[in-house]
């Protein structure tokens, strides 16, 4: 439990009462009401339009289908922070190094 006091005018002290209440509702979660709404089945026959003008809203073209290759040997930019990077350095170092042990000493 926290005790704390918050000073207010004239040097006097006030204390906030403990927060109190269910954990979890005695009744369960009300799952409210349904607003799902299934997609038109014509749905490539809609259109959104969006004013030429607008500074805030735009349409985007759809991406291209896949063509079913994997790309590889590309460039990804991931921000860490410097704990990350060493304890995953460390972390390489340590596997590799453990793999080169483990095969040297199976060589000999």
């Amino acid at each position: 439990m926290i005790v704390c006091y918050i000073g207010i005018v004239a040097g006097s002290k006030f204390k906030l009462e403990s927060p109190c209440g269910d954990e979890l509702p005695s009744r369960g979660f009300d799952a409210g009401e349904d607003t799902y709404q299934s997609p038109p089945a014509a749905g490539r026959e809609l259109s959104v339009k969006v004013d030429a003008s607008s500074d805030r809203l735009q349409l985007l073209t759809p991406f291209d289908m896949w063509d079913g290759k994997d790309i590889e040997h590309m460039v990804v930019l991931i921000k860490v922070t410097l704990l990350t990077y060493l304890l995953t350095y460390l972390l390489t170092y340590l596997l590799t190094a453990r793999c080169l042990f483990a095969f040297v000493s199976h060589s000999i």
